[in-house]
């Protein structure tokens, strides 16, 4: 049995390597989005023998009936689930991008001038399980797909970093290019900047797409990639025998009518007292 003391010994600083002032990267967008700079994380912080002498004493509030925690009440339910969803390759490409289009903004990014597919592309992207490194350079773009569309998050795993920008968008449905739509309200993103080697990166809040697309901006060198994953969270539910209604389609509706129970109860319990 392990306890661990939460108390004024401990020391605390705010985290450099997040951005929480920059504008939306990806307009329209919706949500909360993660701008994490790998380069502005304090190296080896995890460490027993990282040097915390600039580090803050954590202040103690007080015991948990402390103002404005007065009543804690344990709700009736369980933990989310997660589970690790291979996504399956969708577009690879590189950019001739139009000179006037706001780089700074990866929606126009994606979708000024011309995108041309790199048929000389090469990775083995069976379960996109990146069994062989797949390297990018600047100003190529890469999007994946799954069969439906999930509440949860993303795992990125990276076998050689760089500096640069990675800009990831997470969108519901394809535009009339083919392309993931990056033009709807509910579209949601995120930034890697200066991934190190061997680094792996998940977003801290839920993100809820069906197509994932990956922008790589200002590398001087190829970057390579090892995994990407989608990571799915659900309430674990019980569910009865399902009903057999003599129709294909009505079964399938049925089906569908589950998915979206499940994806709408994360809503609900996030978002409501």
């Amino acid at each position: 049995k392990k306890i661990i003391i939460s108390d004024k010994s401990w020391k605390m600083v705010e985290a450099p390597a997040w951005d929480f002032n920059s504008e939306r990267i990806w307009s329209p967008s919706a949500g909360f989005q993660e701008i994490f700079d790998q380069s502005k994380l304090p190296i080896n912080w995890q460490t027993a023998n990282f040097k915390d002498d600039l580090w803050e004493k954590a202040e103690v509030i007080g015991p948990f009936y402390q103002k404005p925690w007065e009543r804690l009440v344990l709700r009736p339910i369980p933990y989310l689930l997660e589970k690790n969803i291979p996504m399956a390759f969708l577009q690879t490409g590189d950019f001739i991008a139009d000179p006037k289009a706001n780089f700074k903004n990866p929606a126009e990014f994606v979708n000024s001038g011309q995108k041309i597919a790199n048929r000389n592309f090469k990775g083995d992207f069976k379960n996109f399980n990146f069994q062989n490194n797949v390297s990018f350079q600047n100003n190529q773009f890469l999007s994946l797909k799954l069969e439906k569309q999930i509440v949860g998050g993303v795992k990125i795993c990276f076998q050689k970093g760089g500096q640069g920008i990675v800009n990831i968008g997470y969108a519901e449905n394809l535009n009339k290019a083919g392309f993931p739509d990056t033009g709807r309200m509910i579209f949601q993103g995120d930034r890697i900047i200066s991934p190190d080697d061997n680094f792996c990166w998940q977003p801290f809040n839920p993100r809820s797409f069906k197509y994932l697309l990956l922008t790589f901006q200002d590398f001087s060198n190829p970057i390579s990639l090892s995994s990407i994953e989608a990571v799915r969270t659900e309430y674990p539910t019980k569910l009865a025998k399902p009903p057999d209604f003599g129709d294909s389609l009505l079964n399938k509706i049925y089906e569908v009518g589950i998915d979206t129970l499940k994806v709408d109860m994360q809503e609900t319990f996030m978002d409501s007292p």
